[in-house]
């Protein structure tokens, strides 16, 4: 399927920037508005956010995202631990709805690499459940299963035309935003 052709955000056109923050507990709405101080508004928020909770069904979501019936491009972040695919759902009912719409995902790169030795112990943060392991004899089998999921997001994303993108936290996040954007922009 082709992508929808989309121009990448320029404060010079005049392009509305919004901010839904979400969580299980909270939600913080900075409706989309044009003009640097709305978007250093965003900027702050987005520096003030700090991680928890768990992602809300699409349900609660639905009212944000379909009021008005405005379309646009809606960008999640998130680290993708989910409990039920709901960030996939709800990037796909967006899609299906026309919006255009990018997921990036969030990830250490201690995770990507499994850079890990020795009996390290983890920690969900999402359950607080702990797993003690072999770093070293699991390393293998854990990079296996994180290439076989990284192909299946990809493919899972393409197929109901969402832009996926995964970035490390050790990259600085304004290089990397700008590389993912004129890649974007390439592909539009």
């Amino acid at each position: 399927l082709a992508q929808p052709r989309v121009q990448p955000l320029d404060r010079r056109q005049g392009d509305a920037v919004g901010l839904v923050a979400l969580s299980d507990a909270a939600t913080r709405i900075l409706p989309p508005q044009r003009g640097q101080r709305h978007l250093h508004r965003v900027f702050h928020q987005l520096e003030a956010l700090a991680p928890g909770g768990v992602w809300p069904g699409w349900p609660r979501l639905e009212r944000l995202f379909t009021a008005g019936g405005i379309r646009g491009l809606t960008v999640l972040v998130s680290d993708l631990c989910e409990r039920e695919d709901e960030i996939r759902t709800v990037a796909a009912k967006l899609a299906g709805l026309r919006h255009d719409v990018a997921v990036l995902h969030i990830a250490a790169r201690g995770d990507v690499a499994f850079a890990y030795h020795g009996p390290p112990a983890f920690e969900e943060l999402e359950t607080g459940r702990r797993l003690e392991l072999d770093a070293d004899a699991a390393r293998a089998a854990y990079l296996e299963r994180a290439a076989r999921e990284a192909t299946s997001l990809r493919a899972g994303f393409a197929e109901v035309r969402v832009d996926y993108a995964r970035f490390t936290l050790d990259q600085p996040l304004d290089l990397a935003l700008r590389q993912y954007l004129r890649r974007r922009a390439r592909v539009a």
